[in-house]
Order: structure tokens, then C-alpha cells, then sequence
């Protein structure tokens, strides 16, 4: 009975509450409230986009919803490990002074500025991981909540740092190989032109008629 009670009188008040707003206002509540509803769908979609994408990448999705955790674990997979070290510690850097009261803080203006570089870095090799290019690693570091789920729900296969830098070392070393057996080929020749002309010395030798001029 006391719980009926208190939601009624939570709903009268909220009828009143809205009665005695005018068209302008409710107006302006019902776009704040779909504004609101429209900026939790694309973040959403950011979040699902961005558990696939490290799936393609060969790293946990849930790794992804831990702050600072998700930019090494994304800086690892996409490039070296001293830019996923300045990725995550630029990021931790930003979230610790994101309440600083002035705004004209060095500490807090240098870590912005270490974290936007190195994010949009990090997003270049992402793009480059998936063989897209410029234009698509500008769009997943501005509009991440557009870009980010296409490019999870694309078709492309994620190639990660580990796999480009074992391709490069298999492609140097077959170069390599190839290098040392042209080298190889090249030091046998001599020799074989030179065992042609003592052939051609050891029959002029046993006699054999030269050919007429």
C-alpha cells in the first residue's frame, strides 16, 4: 500500500511538473532527451564496433571497456611498443587532469597534446592495418562513432603488427637467399667458362684439324 502510494504521488508530481511547462519548454526537453538518446545509440555502436574491431586484431573484446588498458592493448596490436607505452600513458595523463579547474595548465595542455598525437598515430596504423588509408584514419580519430562500426562490420581482415613485422623478416630473408644464390651463380660461371676453354685447348692438343680460314 505505501509503495502504491509513493508512485502515485511521483506521478502526479511529474504531471504537474509537466503541466506547468509551456510549448517552448517541453520543446526543449524533447530534444535534450533525444539528443541524449541519439548520442547513447552511436556510443553504443562505438563500443560494439570497437569490441569487434580488437577481435579482428587478435586481442581480447573486453578489452576494450577498460580505460587505459584498451589504448596499450590497441597501440600493441597496431604498432610498436613504445608508441603503445606514450598512447597509454598520455591517456592516463588526460583522464588525471581532465578536472583541472584552468584550462591554461601546462601539465594539462602537454598532455593533450602527447595523447591527440599519439591517438591520431595510433589510428593511422589502425587504418593501415586494415589496408585502408589517410582519409579513413582521419575519420576514425573525429568521427570514431561512424567509421569505427563500418569498419567492424566490413569484410577486411585485420593485419597486426606482429604479422607485418614476421611478413618483412620473411621477405628480407627470402631476398637474402636469392641475393646469396645469384652471388653464388655468378662466382660458378668463370669456372665454367674457364673449364670450356681448356676443353677446347686439349683437342687443339691431340691433333685435331683447325678449321679453314
Amino acid at each position: 500500500h505505501a509503495k502504491g502510494t509513493l508512485m502515485g504521488f511521483a506521478h502526479t508530481a511529474t504531471a504537474l511538473s509537466l503541466s506547468s511547462l509551456s510549448g517552448t519548454d517541453l520543446l526543449f526537453v524533447g530534444l535534450v532527451g533525444g539528443f541524449g538518446l541519439v548520442c547513447l545509440f552511436l556510443w553504443a555502436a562505438w563500443l560494439a564496433g570497437m569490441w569487434r574491431v580488437f577481435v579482428k586484431l587478435g586481442r581480447p573484446g573486453w578489452t576494450c571497456l577498460v580505460p587505459i588498458w584498451s589504448n596499450w592493448q590497441l597501440g600493441r596490436a597496431v604498432g610498436p611498443r613504445p608508441l603503445a607505452i606514450a598512447y597509454a600513458a598520455a591517456a592516463a595523463a588526460a583522464c588525471l587532469t581532465f578536472s583541472a579547474e584552468r584550462l591554461d595548465n601546462v601539465f594539462l595542455l602537454v598532455s593533450f597534446g602527447l595523447f591527440l598525437l599519439t591517438h591520431l598515430a595510433v589510428y593511422y596504423l589502425l587504418s593501415r592495418a586494415f589496408g585502408r588509408g589517410v582519409g579513413y584514419a582521419l575519420g576514425l580519430a573525429v568521427l570514431p562513432f561512424l567509421f569505427v562500426p563500418f569498419l567492424a562490420l566490413s569484410d577486411d581482415e585485420a593485419t597486426p603488427y606482429e604479422a607485418t613485422l614476421a611478413s618483412a623478416s620473411a621477405v628480407a630473408l627470402e631476398d637474402g637467399a636469392e641475393a646469396t644464390e645469384v652471388a653464388s651463380d655468378a662466382d660458378e660461371a668463370p669456372d665454367t667458362e674457364d673449364d670450356a676453354a681448356d676443353d677446347s685447348y686439349d683437342q687443339d692438343a691431340d691433333g685435331e684439324p683447325a678449321s679453314a680460314v
